[in-house]
């Protein structure tokens, strides 16, 4: 009888070796497809929040211009000044004159003041604080209560803020100035902004940082006053410098009562002005030079944003 021996057959060193090499790579290709796609879902989420914070920033900001009546070169907060300023960014500050509302979104207006007629304004200030790259926001209301008129009490809508947080790790705030005519006018303009054009970018944090575009919106200041008025003080056919002119509502109709004084400015080095962000309306010009008495010019019509035709005011001579 043959006897069979049975042959007990195992996997060699080399054998186990390359099987786990294949196994490593196919499982370490593996895993770095997961590992990119999951970063690459990540870092989409980022900048997609990224640019929603972007978005709803330049929203917000959009709206309060859409509705103000003017564009403040300057101004003092709690003994803060804040000067207006295009930027680019930390520099960029944006001061707006908006119409006080009540909860119900009704204006307030100067009834039982010496304007009766006019609308108030609150006050709202954006501007970048470049320590920590926020964008803050602060609000004076002009009044928190209304007890004057027929609806009273009112409350108002908007409440008072100082230097709220809107938005972190703000990279870019910049604001491109425009005039009614849409040319570039210098922040210090004032009531010659009549638009906007909003630039900003707020990056995402993490991996997703550097990656968030500009996003930019333009606006037009709804209830601007744009109306305006130019011309030149004159002495003897010379100009005269540094005289103050005023612009005073003399419609018995408007926005204002008869013999408010609406705007004014100071003659440049040869004597020629403008007087910016007039509602349409009748006015009376009055010139007050340095050196003599003053002169005035009545029942110069200013349309609807528009300019008056240009006004000659001749101060009489020196005595």
């Amino acid at each position: 009888m043959k006897r069979f021996r049975i042959g007990r057959y195992g996997v060699s060193l080399m054998e186990t070796v390359v099987a786990t090499a294949i196994s490593g790579g196919l499982m370490a290709t593996a895993v770095g497809l997961y590992v990119g796609g999951t970063r690459g879902f990540h870092n989409e989420q980022a900048r997609t929040y990224a640019q929603l914070r972007t978005r709803t920033v330049l929203d917000r900001m959009a709206t309060d211009a859409r509705g103000a009546t003017a564009f403040l070169s300057s101004t003092i907060v709690d003994g803060v000044s804040y000067t207006a300023s295009s930027g680019p960014s930390p520099a960029a500050c944006l001061i707006l004159q908006v119409p006080s509302q009540d909860a119900y979104g009704l204006l307030y207006y100067g009834v039982g003041t010496a304007t009766p007629q006019a609308i108030v304004t609150d006050t709202v200030i954006y501007y970048i604080n470049p320590a920590d790259q926020t964008l803050r926001r602060t609000v004076v209301p002009a009044v928190n209560v209304v007890t004057n008129d027929a609806h009273s009490p009112r409350t108002s809508y908007r409440s008072a803020e100082r230097s709220a947080v809107i938005a972190r790790n703000v990279q870019q705030f910049t604001l491109v100035l425009k005039n009614r005519d849409g040319t570039p006018v210098a922040a210090t303009a004032g009531p010659r902004v009549a638009s906007i054009d909003f630039q900003t970018q707020i990056l995402g944090t993490g991996r997703a940082s550097g990656e968030c575009p500009v996003s930019v919106t333009g606006v037009r200041l709804r209830n601007m006053r744009s109306g305006s008025i130019p011309g030149c003080v004159m002495r003897n056919g010379v100009g005269v410098p540094n005289a103050v002119v005023k612009a005073t509502y003399t419609s018995t109709t408007g926005a204002y009562p008869v013999g408010t004084i609406v705007i004014s400015t100071t003659s440049d080095a040869i004597g020629t002005f403008e007087l910016y962000g007039l509602m349409e309306g009748t006015y009376s010009v009055t010139a007050s030079p340095t050196d003599g008495a003053a002169a005035t010019v009545t029942n110069v019509v200013v349309g609807r944003e528009a300019a008056a035709s240009s006004v000659t005011v001749n101060v009489p001579p020196q005595v």
